[in-house]
């Protein structure tokens, strides 16, 4: 559940929303440039899709940046950061995404930033792309953590200074060091760090990655549970169109939706909650029958009649409408989920829903297992 409450995270931000244009919900970032206002605006922005690993979308908003004034050589960093993609990811970087970083680092520090502040994270940047073909990338890593530590020790008001500085300590972790001091060090300031900004986009999830080793389990199941008390409230919020940077685009989004806020009511045996559930209308009806079949199960055990019965009609609905393959999106990998077992799954519960007896037969049915889109 840990792993569903991350990537949720990791697309939405967490607590309170920072809403941007289109209605589209990122968290919130303060990154003060010395840009004009409507670039400042769009630098925002473009860093709340950096610290939500939209990488590409983040180019874009920093592209937009600059369009807005040309002369903000602060966004050539936002760019040949996001270039470098996601900072925990293991292995050796392209050599064509590091020429790439390279050349937009050089672009910034050729137009000259304004501030002192701001060259001092251009110069950082610089560091991850800085002779890359005879210069080990651990060694590129320890000399952006140095950067990065001089500029959050130069302005320690600056948060967003102290989170690249944690990031990149974590990045750039001693293998051989099992006290893991590294992990540790960034945790501290990033937990700080999320008490003081429960809505920026990046700290939930920055933390359950910086504590993911064994030693660490504990930090980071306090973490994790942290982010999955606030899954119903961070469900509310999803707007699953803007769900277009992954593989499974806006249908992996409706089901997110729809499968979270069930799981965390079911899993967790709060029939209440479940009976509960909000009901949505999507253009996938397997997700809509997801959200009726567990207000049915958390009505039949909360003894909610009426309820039960209008749960068991609707996901009997959406079950007939999967059946047109051609007229939903998705529908047929679902249908073929369901006769594989996916419908099956649940039948006892179902017949529960429907105020029967709820046994399950194993011979018969198999065992449970959640169908996926496409399988």
């Amino acid at each position: 559940m840990a792993a569903v409450a991350l990537s949720l995270v990791a697309s939405l931000g967490m607590g309170q929303e920072h809403v941007h244009g289109g209605g589209e919900k990122l968290g919130t970032v303060r990154f003060a440039t010395s840009c004009n206002e409507a670039a400042q605006t769009g630098f925002n922005r473009a860093v709340a899709l950096l610290h939500s690993f939209q990488f590409s979308r983040a180019i874009e908003g920093f592209n937009a940046v600059l369009d807005a004034d040309a002369t903000c050589a602060i966004a050539y960093w936002g760019i040949a950061l996001s270039d470098w993609s996601n900072p925990f990811a293991a292995g050796m970087k392209d050599k064509g995404q590091l020429q790439l970083g390279r050349e937009n680092a050089e672009r910034g520090k050729t137009m000259g930033a304004k501030t002192e502040r701001e060259r001092a994270y251009l110069a950082a940047v610089g560091t991850l792309y800085s002779d890359f073909e005879t210069t080990p990338q651990r060694t590129r890593l320890l000399a952006y953590r140095g950067a990065m530590r001089t500029v959050a020790e130069s302005y320690p008001q600056d948060h967003e200074a102290q989170i690249f500085y944690a990031l990149a300590l974590a990045a750039s972790e001693d293998p051989a060091d099992k006290s893991n001091a590294d992990r540790l060090k960034a945790g501290a300031i990033l937990e700080q760090l999320f008490a003081e900004e429960p809505g920026h986009p990046g700290l939930a999830h920055y933390i359950i990655h910086t504590y993911d080793v064994p030693a660490l389990a504990g930090r980071g199941l306090v973490a994790a549970r942290r982010v999955l008390d606030s899954l119903p409230e961070i469900a509310s919020r999803f707007d699953p169109k803007l769900m277009i940077s992954g593989a499974g685009g806006p249908p992996a989004g409706y089901f997110a939706l729809a499968a979270i806020p069930a799981r965390y009511a079911l899993e967790r045996r709060d029939w209440k909650q479940a009976a509960q559930l909000a009901l949505r209308e999507t253009p996938f009806p397997y997700t809509d029958a997801m959200t009726w079949f567990a207000r049915g199960l958390g009505s039949a055990r909360a003894a909610g009649g009426s309820a039960r019965a209008d749960s068991r009609a609707a996901v009997e609905r959406r079950r007939k409408l999967l059946g047109t393959a051609g007229t939903n999106p998705g529908a047929r990998g679902w249908r073929v989920g369901c006769a594989r077992g996916g419908h099956e799954t649940g039948s006892a519960a179902a017949d529960e829903v429907g105020g029967g007896t709820g046994r399950w037969d194993r011979k018969k049915r198999g065992h449970a297992r959640a169908a996926r889109p496409g399988a």
